[in-house]
């Protein structure tokens, strides 16, 4: 091997590794304040009706935890330092929650909240690439 792959792959691997690091971070913070915001509105008995989550991670983000499972895997193969697998994965990832996922949810999210979710969506973003 070159000597000058080294160093790239050292650091391709660095870079992996904080992608990975960040997805995890981010997807486990955000699942537990979805479970305990949820908790709290079961035991509210006046709530009818479920809130839109808008603290923690959700402040931010939209939907950080196909943020946090999409940089998870984009960072995963840059640790294994495959470039196919690479392209491969952050395209199939990138397309299943672009151009399925999110605007599936979006679709259900504006039909629960038509007041709240407008104004929440122009005030955060997913942090997927390319993905309104």
């Amino acid at each position: 091997m070159y000597p000058e792959w080294k160093a790239s792959k050292l650091q391709l691997n660095f870079l992996g590794l904080v992608f990975m690091a960040v997805g995890q971070y981010v997807k486990s913070y955000a699942m537990i304040n979805l479970v305990s915001n949820l908790e709290t509105q079961k035991k509210d008995s006046e709530v009818e009706k479920p809130q839109l989550i808008t603290s923690g991670m959700f402040q931010v983000l939209r939907h950080p935890i196909f943020f946090g499972v999409y940089w998870w895997n984009v960072g995963s193969q840059m640790v294994l330092f495959n470039p196919v697998s690479f392209l491969v994965h952050s395209f199939v990832g990138w397309f299943y929650f672009s151009r399925y996922l999110i605007p599936r949810e979006e679709k259900e999210l504006h039909q629960l909240y038509p007041d709240q979710y407008p104004i929440y969506r122009k005030r955060t973003g997913v942090g997927i690439p390319y993905t309104m």
